[in-house]
């Protein structure tokens, strides 16, 4: 599918305010970003095992599960933005 630069011409604002409905599937979503992204999914890769993920949230909460033991790093690709663990998880 052919990538639409502005993800908000995708939807259709309801009468309820908040809600929108995706032209392209009928869903009812209140964020329209992250429904955008099941559409047109990005490519982010977990750089330990390799898996994907399409949603850089995602591929963070995998990291803080699935690899806690190794020292943190950004994994989204973005160099000048390093996580930084606390007791609390990641910020």
């Amino acid at each position: 599918m052919n990538e639409i630069p502005d993800y908000k011409s995708l939807f259709v604002r309801l009468s309820s305010g908040t809600s929108r409905q995706c032209k392209i599937c009928g869903k009812v979503v209140n964020n329209m970003k992250n429904h955008y992204l099941y559409h047109n999914p990005g490519r982010f890769e977990c750089p330990v095992c390799f898996r994907m993920f399409s949603r850089p949230d995602h591929l963070k909460q995998h990291v803080k599960w699935k690899h806690a033991h190794i020292p943190l790093m950004d994994f989204t690709g973005n160099p000048s933005q390093p996580y930084i663990q606390t007791p609390h998880g990641l910020v």
